[in-house]
């Protein structure tokens, strides 16, 4: 079997799950590891170079590598990283990479990527999200999926059932407010947390109309939808007009028996799932989101924002989740859609050796890290401070890693400071 044989089924596999190009994911393989023939690749089956990380709690592999530091000086140092039983594990984890982000910032600078079906902008969005320094690397993985056909492996992706989940309301239109709650907060977080659930089924894509405190205009959101060519649009919201409860809409004119049949299945499956609620029933309304779309749609109000026993619910957490998953039963059951292995619907961990919420820290970290003057003071301070003297040496021999810096940093100033 050859090295794109052998890779191909898992990036069909996990790529069109997610909405990444297979092709691009078997491209990226035969890039970064020689079709296989990389050290990482046959000692580890790591064709990525994914390292281990602290949240890595699998088997790991160690192999001196170059780094640079800020004055673009070369040195060497042994790092570890992550060792997988098959090719599936790192596909897994480059897949959750485009997926969910770098785990330090406060979006996915890779979301372009996803959803994609040309190649060529799916790899110059993964080159504009910096995430290789070759400036000819978009370059080079179109000319891998043109010479070894990879394409074919992208074919599946108009079979993918494609969810379109709108947050109404946000950025200027806080849409109602009452009891200390914002509409446009709680719609953004159950959207989110249906995504989350989504992603624990084979063979559905999902977008969102937002995914900050952005503002959009009922005709952009449409227009989005209609242009993906979405399968299923939902439109998510809270009411509010000293009512209780909850209640659901379509259009009041012409829809499809699909349509009727959706609106049954999610406003069946979320009323189960929040029973505290008053069930209000299903409804149709002259509304935008709904009469504009050119996909089964609904429209969702999950409480009263105005009333003090619906509001109260709505601020849990454990609440909220269970609107969601509500939501996603719904869905689930209209697309009959199949729940993953559950060796693949639990999320890999980000390959970041840190996870940190300011980006200004985490810049500062690697700046450190890739210092290796920086690196040297950490390291001598560290023996000033009573730590064995053998840590010169281990860093001088490349032999001392990222986290063993750090921590070395870090327990310095400690010692210093008592």
């Amino acid at each position: 079997m050859n090295f794109v044989d052998k890779l191909a089924p898992f990036a069909v596999k996990h790529g069109l799950a997610n909405g990444v190009l297979p092709s691009l994911i078997i491209a990226q393989g035969i890039l970064e590891s020689g079709s296989g023939t990389s050290e990482l690749a046959k000692n580890a089956n790591n064709l990525f170079g994914i390292k281990a990380g602290s949240g890595w709690t699998g088997p790991t592999y160690t192999k001196r590598t170059s780094e640079q530091d800020e004055d673009g000086n070369v040195y060497y140092i042994n790092a570890a990283f992550r060792k997988y039983p098959s090719y599936e594990g790192c596909v897994m984890d480059l897949v959750h990479k485009y997926t969910h982000g770098t785990g330090w910032e406060d979006h996915n600078r890779y979301a372009a990527i996803l959803n994609q079906t040309d190649y060529r902008k799916a790899t110059a969005a993964l080159h504009a999200a910096g995430y290789a320094t070759d400036i000819k690397y978009a370059a080079k993985l179109n000319e891998r999926i043109e010479q070894y056909g990879l394409t074919k492996y992208d074919k599946e992706v108009i079979d993918m059932v494609k969810i379109f989940i709108d947050p109404g309301h946000g950025g200027t239109d806080s849409g109602a407010v009452g009891n200390g709650l914002k509409e446009k907060d709680l719609t953004l977080a159950i959207s989110k947390r249906i995504e989350s659930l989504l992603t624990d089924y084979e063979g559905v894509q999902v977008k969102l109309s937002r995914t900050t405190d952005q503002t959009l205009s009922l005709k952009q959101r449409t227009d989005t939808a209609n242009a993906w060519k979405a399968d299923f649009l939902l439109s998510v919201h809270i009411n509010a007009g000293g009512g209780k409860g909850y209640e659901d809409f379509i259009f009041n004119g012409k829809v499809s028996n699909k349509t009727i049949d959706f609106q049954a299945v999610l406003h069946s499956e979320i009323t189960k799932m929040i029973p505290e609620f008053i069930n209000r029933g299903k409804k149709r309304k002259n509304l935008h989101m709904v009469r504009e779309s050119h996909m089964p749609s609904i429209l969702t109000e999950s409480g009263f924002i105005d009333s003090p026993d619906d509001s109260e619910l709505l601020k849990s957490d454990e609440f909220l989740n269970r609107v969601a998953l509500g939501h996603v039963n719904g869905i689930v059951k209209a697309f009959d859609l199949k729940k993953k292995d559950a060796s693949t619907s639990t999320p890999a961990k980000e390959d970041g050796d840190l996870k940190f919420t300011s980006g200004t820290l985490k810049k500062e970290f690697e700046t450190f890290l890739n210092s290796k003057a920086q690196r040297e003071i950490a390291v001598r301070e560290a023996v000033k401070q009573g730590y064995n003297a053998k840590w010169i040496k281990d860093l001088e021999e490349g032999k001392a890693s990222d986290g063993d810096i750090a921590m070395l940093a870090i327990g310095a100033l400690i010692k210093a400071n008592k």
